[in-house]
């Protein structure tokens, strides 16, 4: 998957579909493969994710919301 977006966020004209910078998670790429599917963390974008899900988060998901995030930036 990330190579995915990476190969999207290189070739489309941002303004026409703009793909924000794509953060993955330490471990995800096992995951992938086994799964088909796995976590990617991309720049923040304002919005209805960023203004209402989160708040709507319980306090313990929020904390892991939050650590999972820190792995990742910290791997930046």
């Amino acid at each position: 998957m990330d190579a995915f977006m990476t190969l999207i966020s290189e070739r489309i004209d941002s303004s026409i579909l703009p793909v924000p910078p794509v953060y993955a998670k330490s471990g995800e790429k096992e995951r992938q493969k086994a799964t088909g599917m796995g976590w990617q963390i991309t720049r923040l974008i304002p919005g209805v994710m960023a203004s209402t899900t989160y708040l709507q988060l319980a306090h313990e998901d929020k904390l892991i919301f939050l650590q999972e995030m820190a792995l990742v930036f910290q791997a930046y």
